[in-house]
């Protein structure tokens, strides 16, 4: 995610996610932040 060489779902289904909205709720609960808001952050 960091290097962003995949798309968001892509890193979902790499994970385990079998549904990418899913994901990013999870994702949301763990870091606070979307995981759109989350790489534009890095940027």
């Amino acid at each position: 995610m960091q290097k962003g060489e995949f798309r968001i779902n892509e890193i979902a289904f790499m994970t385990g996610f079998s549904s990418p909205a899913y994901f990013s709720t999870c994702f949301q609960k763990q870091y606070g932040k979307s995981p759109s808001e989350f790489q534009k952050d890095l940027d």
